[in-house]
């Protein structure tokens, strides 16, 4: 499945996007028990996104931007990472 470029913005419960495009994907809302197992997120936007338990194994974060998200009981064994740093908004 692509995504890329797309808003992801609802509330999804036990959904898979495995393998999923998710680049350059503005992403939102919550996602509960979801897998996203082998999906790629590079330069893709999350903000204000709630994860619970979902499964992030073998994901490529690489450029991705996830701002102001809560990830509760998830897995990301095997992800490739990403480098957070501070945003001049957060007065850091």
């Amino acid at each position: 499945m692509k995504l890329g470029g797309s808003f992801v913005t609802h509330h999804f419960n036990h959904c898979s996007f495995r393998k999923t495009n998710l680049k350059k994907a503005r992403i939102g809302e919550r996602f509960e028990d979801c897998d996203f197992t082998g999906a790629n997120w590079s330069h893709a936007i999350a903000r204000d996104a709630a994860f619970i338990r979902c499964n992030f194994s073998n994901v490529n974060f690489r450029g991705a931007h996830l701002m102001y998200c809560l990830f509760e009981e998830c897995s990301f064994n095997r992800s490739q990472s990403f480098i957070t740093a501070p945003y001049p908004e957060a007065g850091l």
